[in-house]
Protein backbone atom coordinates (compact mmCIF):
# COMPACT_ATOMS: atom_id res chain seq x y z
CA UNK A 1 0.00 0.00 0.00
CA UNK A 2 1.25 3.20 -0.88
CA UNK A 3 2.66 5.00 2.30
CA UNK A 4 0.80 8.24 1.24
CA UNK A 5 -2.69 6.49 1.45
CA UNK A 6 -1.74 5.23 4.63
CA UNK A 7 -1.19 8.54 5.96
CA UNK A 8 -4.49 10.34 4.61
CA UNK A 9 -6.46 7.11 5.94
CA UNK A 10 -4.21 7.98 9.32
CA UNK A 11 -5.49 11.43 9.56
CA UNK A 12 -9.36 10.82 8.37
CA UNK A 13 -9.24 8.34 11.57
CA UNK A 14 -8.28 10.79 13.44
CA UNK A 15 -10.77 13.28 12.07
CA UNK A 16 -13.78 10.93 11.78
CA UNK A 17 -13.87 11.44 8.05
CA UNK A 18 -16.15 8.75 6.97
CA UNK A 19 -14.48 6.97 3.94
CA UNK A 20 -14.31 3.74 1.86
CA UNK A 21 -11.53 1.56 -0.42
CA UNK A 22 -13.03 0.96 -3.58
CA UNK A 23 -9.16 -0.30 -4.83
CA UNK A 24 -6.05 -0.83 -3.61
CA UNK A 25 -4.58 1.81 -4.22
CA UNK A 26 -7.57 4.85 -4.07
CA UNK A 27 -9.97 6.26 -1.34
CA UNK A 28 -13.23 7.68 -2.02
CA UNK A 29 -14.99 10.50 0.17
CA UNK A 30 -18.34 11.04 -0.36
CA UNK A 31 -20.03 14.47 0.87
CA UNK A 32 -23.22 16.04 0.11
CA UNK A 33 -23.37 19.60 -0.99
CA UNK A 34 -26.09 22.45 -1.41
CA UNK A 35 -26.65 21.99 -5.29
CA UNK A 36 -25.81 18.68 -5.39
CA UNK A 37 -26.60 16.03 -2.79
CA UNK A 38 -23.76 13.73 -3.27
CA UNK A 39 -20.35 14.61 -4.35
CA UNK A 40 -17.77 11.65 -4.51
CA UNK A 41 -14.23 12.57 -4.71
CA UNK A 42 -11.99 9.37 -5.41
CA UNK A 43 -8.12 9.72 -4.99
CA UNK A 44 -5.87 7.89 -6.52
CA UNK A 45 -2.19 6.92 -5.31
CA UNK A 46 0.08 5.43 -7.55
CA UNK A 47 1.45 2.10 -6.96
CA UNK A 48 4.89 2.46 -6.92
CA UNK A 49 4.92 5.42 -4.50
CA UNK A 50 5.01 8.70 -6.28
CA UNK A 51 3.90 12.31 -4.69
CA UNK A 52 1.74 12.59 -7.43
CA UNK A 53 -1.77 12.40 -5.95
CA UNK A 54 -4.83 12.53 -8.39
CA UNK A 55 -8.63 13.02 -7.64
CA UNK A 56 -11.62 12.25 -9.55
CA UNK A 57 -15.15 12.94 -9.52
CA UNK A 58 -17.74 11.36 -11.56
CA UNK A 59 -21.40 10.93 -11.83
CA UNK A 60 -21.42 14.74 -11.45
CA UNK A 61 -24.16 15.42 -14.37
CA UNK A 62 -25.14 13.45 -17.94
CA UNK A 63 -25.36 15.20 -20.98
CA UNK A 64 -27.62 13.93 -23.95
CA UNK A 65 -25.93 13.82 -26.96
CA UNK A 66 -27.73 16.88 -28.48
CA UNK A 67 -26.23 18.69 -25.80
CA UNK A 68 -22.55 17.90 -26.51
CA UNK A 69 -22.14 20.76 -28.00
CA UNK A 70 -23.83 22.55 -24.23
CA UNK A 71 -21.58 20.71 -22.72
CA UNK A 72 -18.24 21.40 -23.79
CA UNK A 73 -19.11 25.09 -23.42
CA UNK A 74 -19.88 25.08 -20.01
CA UNK A 75 -17.09 22.96 -19.05
CA UNK A 76 -14.97 25.60 -21.07
CA UNK A 77 -16.38 28.20 -19.01
CA UNK A 78 -15.94 26.21 -15.52
CA UNK A 79 -12.01 25.51 -16.48
CA UNK A 80 -12.14 29.17 -16.79
CA UNK A 81 -13.53 29.83 -14.08
CA UNK A 82 -11.89 27.26 -11.36
CA UNK A 83 -7.90 26.60 -11.87
CA UNK A 84 -7.66 24.08 -9.18
CA UNK A 85 -9.57 21.56 -11.58
CA UNK A 86 -10.24 20.81 -14.60
CA UNK A 87 -13.70 19.79 -15.94
CA UNK A 88 -14.48 17.27 -18.82
CA UNK A 89 -17.01 15.14 -20.93
CA UNK A 90 -16.09 11.58 -20.67
CA UNK A 91 -17.01 9.01 -23.68
CA UNK A 92 -20.03 8.37 -21.77
CA UNK A 93 -21.05 12.33 -22.08
CA UNK A 94 -20.79 12.48 -17.95
CA UNK A 95 -18.91 15.08 -16.32
CA UNK A 96 -16.13 14.93 -14.30
CA UNK A 97 -13.80 17.02 -12.94
CA UNK A 98 -10.14 15.87 -11.99
CA UNK A 99 -7.13 17.34 -10.11
CA UNK A 100 -3.75 16.12 -9.34
CA UNK A 101 -1.35 17.61 -6.73
CA UNK A 102 2.16 17.12 -5.47
CA UNK A 103 2.39 15.95 -1.72
CA UNK A 104 4.87 15.26 0.94
CA UNK A 105 4.76 13.36 3.69
CA UNK A 106 4.74 15.37 6.81
CA UNK A 107 1.73 17.63 5.14
CA UNK A 108 -0.17 15.10 3.40
CA UNK A 109 -3.00 14.31 5.42
CA UNK A 110 -3.89 17.79 6.10
CA UNK A 111 -3.25 18.88 2.46
CA UNK A 112 -5.58 16.01 0.61
CA UNK A 113 -8.49 16.90 2.77
CA UNK A 114 -8.38 20.32 2.45
CA UNK A 115 -8.19 19.52 -1.60
CA UNK A 116 -10.77 16.93 -1.42
CA UNK A 117 -12.99 19.77 0.36
CA UNK A 118 -11.82 22.19 -2.23
CA UNK A 119 -12.90 20.20 -4.86
CA UNK A 120 -16.63 19.70 -3.39
CA UNK A 121 -16.93 22.95 -3.08
CA UNK A 122 -16.33 23.76 -6.27
CA UNK A 123 -18.29 21.08 -8.44
CA UNK A 124 -21.01 22.50 -6.19
CA UNK A 125 -20.63 26.05 -6.79
CA UNK A 126 -20.49 24.80 -10.65
CA UNK A 127 -23.83 22.44 -10.17
CA UNK A 128 -25.95 24.85 -11.38
CA UNK A 129 -24.07 26.02 -14.46
CA UNK A 130 -24.28 22.36 -15.20
CA UNK A 131 -27.39 22.05 -14.89
CA UNK A 132 -28.48 25.28 -16.88
CA UNK A 133 -26.78 24.03 -19.92
CA UNK A 134 -28.38 20.55 -19.47
CA UNK A 135 -31.83 22.03 -19.37
CA UNK A 136 -31.34 25.60 -20.90
CA UNK A 137 -32.65 26.56 -24.62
Amino acid sequence: MNDFKKAFMAYMDANDVKYTEPAEESLRIIYTGDSLKSIRITVFFDERGSNIVGFDSFDIARFQAEKIPAGMIVCNTLNARYRWVKFFLDDDYDIRCQMDCYVEMNTCGEMLMSLVRRMVSIIDEAYPDLMKAQWGN
